[in-house]
């Protein structure tokens, strides 16, 4: 029971507001089997180009958005705006954690102490808002990017099973690293209808002067209620969304322009799918794909509608909700 509160209290420690990283990384000697560049993870808003240079070129001359741009707008999405109790909430988290370090050391005059506080604090969130269900408590945002081609994806796959035949299965790994392109977000949450309850218990039980390890089980009961949403986006879908976009804003006699944003909306829908973001969602795939070839040839044919742009956006906006649903 010990190892369990221990756990579960460092990670609650992590409570303290949204944070943003990137992780660090060498280059990896497995690559050479794929005669790919392999780059270093990249620091937000310093994220290095992830299109050729003549798309990238040509993204710029539309007024495409950069896409630590794109990043940004949907880490504001994505990223919970705190309610009027999640201060209270957040505190009275940080006040249990504080019991549980006192009752490992026998304490248990200041974790009646804490405990008391924890108590009050949940009652004024829960009178500030009754209807409180699930409280984020933590978020934390992390990217991670290797600007690969569709081309370079698809020769690492190949090399990682040439590698795993050769039961290397750790430069396999290492390999398939480079396949990601994503944000995530975790999310952690407090459920109202369970933690304070039980904190109110812990203490209860402590005031009858039952022992310390009685209300530590308690509190580690508590703690496992505590909820972990982990929401991942493909960067590449965010690319072909936001090519699509751009699309949109161009006049009809701009055809040509227009096949070439919705060519690269198509590669990088690929590359998501083939980087195996998209594998679940075969389904929203194939039909953003089949919608793409239509306003292709719409494009080519000079008669493309703005209703077209919109059906098209409608399914993106389908498949980011289902993305953003996450998983515990």
């Amino acid at each position: 029971m010990r190892k369990n509160i221990l756990l579960s209290a460092a990670a609650a420690m992590l409570i303290g507001g949204t944070s943003l990283y990137a992780t660090s990384n060498k280059e990896l000697k497995a690559i050479e089997h794929a005669d790919v560049p392999v780059h270093h993870f990249w620091a937000f808003g310093e994220a290095p180009d992830h299109l050729t240079k003549e798309q990238l070129a040509y993204l710029k001359s539309v007024g495409l958005l950069k896409k630590h741009a794109l990043i940004t707008n949907e880490v504001k999405k994505l990223v919970h705006k705190k309610s009027e109790a999640s201060n209270e909430v957040t505190a009275g988290l940080v006040e249990t954690l504080k019991a549980i370090a006192n009752l490992e050391k026998k304490d248990t005059k200041s974790a009646e102490k804490h405990l008391k506080l924890a108590s009050e604090l949940f009652e004024k969130a829960i009178k500030k808002e009754p209807s409180l269900k699930l409280i984020p408590v933590d978020e934390d945002v992390n990217l991670v990017e290797h600007p690969i081609t569709l081309e370079d994806a698809k020769k690492i796959k190949k090399s990682a099973i040439k590698l795993l035949e050769e039961n290397r299965p750790q430069e396999t790994i290492a390999l398939l690293s480079t396949l990601k392109n994503q944000i995530t977000v975790s999310t952690t949450s407090i459920p109202m209808d369970l933690y304070p309850a039980a904190t109110k218990k812990a203490y209860e039980e402590l005031k009858q002067g039952k022992k310390p390890e009685v209300a530590l089980q308690t509190l580690a009961a508590a703690l496992d209620t505590i909820v972990t949403v982990e929401v991942v986006v493909p960067i590449p879908v965010l690319v072909a969304q936001s090519a699509i976009t751009e699309a949109s804003k161009l006049p009809n006699n701009k055809g040509k322009e227009v096949e070439k944003l919705l060519k690269i909306a198509q590669n990088q829908l690929d590359l998501a799918q083939y980087e195996g973001y998209l594998s679940k969602y075969d389904k929203e795939y194939k039909a953003l794909s089949e919608e793409i070839k239509v306003l292709k040839k719409k494009a080519g044919d000079g008669n493309i509608l703005e209703k077209d742009f919109e059906k098209i956006q409608s399914s993106f906006e389908e498949l980011f909700k289902k993305l953003h649903e996450g998983k515990k």
